[in-house]
């Protein structure tokens, strides 16, 4: 039986249509995990990432998005 729970990733948009996780866009937040089980978990992530760029890569700013994966738990 397979089941499929929401998990919910921040991505960072770097050109027209291309979008890639955060922790290949800024390496030096690679050891942060940003999937998290709710949306709402991950909309305050989403804020104190926001936060941290703007005062630590002020010349570097790319839209993030909250994107919904289906992560699929085998039974």
């Amino acid at each position: 039986m397979r089941l499929a729970t929401p998990l919910f990733r921040l991505e960072v948009k770097i050109g027209a249509n291309i979008w890639r996780p955060v922790e290949e866009v800024y390496p030096e937040l690679a050891t942060n995990i940003y999937e998290f089980a709710s949306r709402s978990e991950a909309t305050v992530a989403r804020g104190t990432l926001k936060n941290y760029l703007k005062v630590h890569r002020p010349e570097t700013k790319f839209p993030i998005r909250i994107v919904e994966v289906a992560q699929t738990l085998h039974l």
